[in-house]
């Protein structure tokens, strides 16, 4: 049986180029929000260099989770014109201060109340979880379906589960 499930192609090409942009702009949001709530964290708890960091990693995969997923896996995003733009406002808007600003904060307490092996562990999961979540709902909702059935004129009536090509004069059944 030859099906293809999944479409590497459509990963390396499409999801792959659009994890990289959001991955730049949430290091740039998350280094500059987790920054600020870092130093307010820092100042409140006299530990600044216990939060700082955690503040800006936790500010970045808050943005990547619950800004830029509702961004990069709408099909909206992607119609074009101004009701693409206007798409991508709105979201950006609403979602991006909510993702950064909870993500830097649950960043920050978890800087202060965790042991250093246990941030680097978790900081390994957040990432792999961060990165499977956004190519898993990126690809179910933007990927084109990987089989298709195909019906010939005449065949009205019949239904196949089986894809037939042909190729130079020659029919081939595709299972």
């Amino acid at each position: 049986m030859n099906l293809n499930l999944i479409n590497f192609e459509f990963i390396v090409t499409f999801i792959l180029p659009k994890l990289i942009y959001a991955t730049l702009i949430s290091l740039i949001i998350g280094a500059v929000v987790g920054g600020i709530i870092g130093l307010i964290m820092g100042k409140i708890s006299r530990r600044m260099k216990d939060v700082l960091i955690p503040a800006m990693l936790g500010s970045f995969l808050g943005m990547m989770l619950l800004a830029m997923i509702p961004i990069f896996a709408s099909p909206a995003t992607y119609i074009g014109g101004p009701f693409g733009g206007l798409s991508i406002f709105l979201h950006f808007i609403v979602v991006a201060p909510i993702g950064s600003i909870i993500g830097s904060v649950v960043g920050g307490i978890c800087g202060l109340k965790l042991s250093l092996q246990l941030k680097a562990r978790l900081t390994l999961i957040g990432l792999i979880f961060t990165y499977g979540v956004m190519v898993i709902s990126i690809y179910v909702t933007l990927a084109p379906p990987s089989f298709q059935f195909v019906k010939f004129h005449g065949q009205e009536q019949k239904t196949f589960s089986l894809t037939l090509v042909e190729l130079s004069g020659q029919t081939h059944l595709i299972y």
